[in-house]
């Protein structure tokens, strides 16, 4: 968890001095400012995502009655995965945003990734909503429909910033 924490301030250490490195740009700097805090929001909830899924590691190490957990938890990580990948797609797209010379694509872009940004943070927020509140209550239907309707969610989005990356 802390090899996690260390790998995530690593990725976005080099984004805190953004604003002071590009002093000619002329784009909405607040959108880009934006782009940091939504970033760091996102990092924040994939950390309690995280504290999730190790507590239900816990609890399915000692629950062996539970239906479908194991596979619930193995779900969950993957999205968890995606939601770091995407975040981590976020951050190159940030840094590389500098390179763009046509002060148009740079705004599109900014504010297609904030949106993709805010999106996720949305889901994020959802699927720890999901975790913790009811979770066992739920049918083993209803648990693999949130979490495959999550997963098709965050490959999309991951998809768009992807798209930026090229």
């Amino acid at each position: 968890m802390k090899m996690k924490l260390i790998n995530m301030a690593l990725i976005l250490l080099p984004f805190l001095g953004f604003a002071q490195l590009t002093p000619n740009v002329v784009y909405d700097p607040t959108q880009a400012g934006n782009m940091s805090t939504q970033i760091s929001n996102t990092s924040k909830q994939i950390v309690q995502l995280e504290k999730s899924l190790e507590y239900m590691q816990k609890a399915s190490d000692a629950l062996s009655n539970v239906s479908g957990y194991v596979r619930d938890i193995s779900a969950i990580r993957e999205i968890s995965t995606m939601y770091q990948e995407s975040i981590s797609m976020a951050s190159r797209i940030r840094t590389d945003v500098n390179k763009i010379k046509n002060v148009e694509n740079k705004t599109r872009i900014v504010s297609n990734v904030s949106d993709v940004l805010k999106s996720l943070n949305t889901g994020l927020t959802f699927v720890n909503k999901v975790l913790t509140n009811d979770f066992f209550k739920m049918s083993d239907k209803e648990r693999l429909d949130l979490l495959n309707e999550e997963r098709r969610k965050v490959l999309l989005k991951r998809a768009k910033l992807a798209s930026f990356l090229n």
